[in-house]
């Protein structure tokens, strides 16, 4: 069977790892970018794109008309788009070239744009937020599915690295992910009191100013070296965008393949996906936070024991595989 998967193509993106993941599984897969993510790693030109895209349907239908060729023309029988703000049109041709079409979005609810998928035609619409999922099939009796992001157990794997490596990334505390507000304000906080922190992430906007501008390293981690990175931190920090009302970000489920020891904000379907104080550590606080890493930085042999455990986890029960058969049997 064929596959075509929608969305971006980079070393770590989702839909790259969905489509290794496929081929692994025996299927033939293959990624075709959607319009709004041909360019990545030139962040002016990405959103120059975009922001073209979105003001001018035009533009934006006659770009996803020559995706659809593309597609149809390789023939696949399932389509599995990771762009949630794909035209309902889009998807009506893709359904009449004879594929079952689905969407499995990983972003929280601030990125559903338009709102397409609610007028889409999709077989199924997987989200990784319980609660939007209620939401979608009690309000508009749409196709939805709750499945959340995944591991890969070989990128996401514990590495301790050479003794230089693990130098250069040991501190009290780190975090990777993009630079925004309420996360640079919520940062600040940490940084006032003095911890070691070590933050990374492709860029520092121009236009957010703050202190961690000068500790913000603008290095993208990726394989083995965020592998090494989270493992030599004695915390890996996971805070979560306030638009992630009960769902995991795809940072819970990478670190915790990496073997490091992380202080997640608590979510109500963390709960069924790591078990606290075994696996990673919930906080639902500032306040408590604060208490948690004073209670956690001299603690080494425990921090390591969480660590492993949820390596095994996040291994045997939640890597692109497993989510991936999950997919096949509700859409086909």
């Amino acid at each position: 069977m064929r596959v075509a998967v929608i969305g971006q193509e980079f070393p770590e993106s989702f839909s790259t790892f969905i489509s290794a993941a496929l081929n692994r599984m025996g299927y033939e897969s293959r990624v075709f970018r959607s319009p709004a993510s041909l360019i990545v790693f030139n962040r002016y030109i990405e959103l120059a794109a975009r922001a073209a895209l979105s003001v001018s349907p035009r533009a934006a239908r006659s770009a996803e008309r020559l995706l659809v060729r593309r597609i149809l023309a390789w023939e696949p029988d399932l389509v599995i788009s990771n762009d949630i703000n794909l035209w309902p049109d889009t998807v009506v041709e893709l359904k009449k070239g004879g594929c079952v079409v689905v969407v499995w979005c990983p972003d929280a609810l601030v990125n559903f744009g338009r709102q397409f998928f609610y007028m889409a035609p999709y077989d199924v619409i997987f989200l990784k937020d319980p609660y939007v999922v209620r939401h979608a099939r009690e309000f508009a009796a749409l196709p939805v599915e709750y499945l959340p992001e995944a591991c890969e157990p070989s990128v996401h794997r514990p590495v301790d690295g050479d003794d230089s490596t693990r130098n250069r990334f040991a501190c009290d505390i780190i975090h990777y992910g993009n630079a925004y507000p309420s996360k640079v304000r919520f940062l600040e906080r940490l940084f006032a009191k003095g911890y070691d922190l070590k933050l990374y992430g492709r860029s520092f906007p121009s236009w957010l100013r703050s202190p961690l501008e000068s500790v913000w390293s603008k290095e993208y981690l990726e394989g083995s070296t965020k592998a090494v990175a989270v493992r030599s931190a004695k915390i890996c920090l996971n805070m979560l965008h306030y638009g992630e009302i009960e769902a995991a970000n795809a940072r819970l489920f990478e670190a915790a393949g990496c073997g490091a020891f992380q202080l997640v904000e608590w979510r109500r379907s963390m709960d069924d996906l790591f078990e606290h104080g075994k696996e990673v550590v919930y906080y639902q606080s500032f306040s408590e936070l604060e208490k948690m890493i004073e209670y956690w930085l001299p603690r080494e042999e425990e921090r390591r024991r969480i660590g492993d455990a949820a390596s095994r986890r996040a291994h045997a029960e939640h890597t692109y595989e497993h989510r991936l058969r999950s997919l096949m049997e509700r859409a086909l």
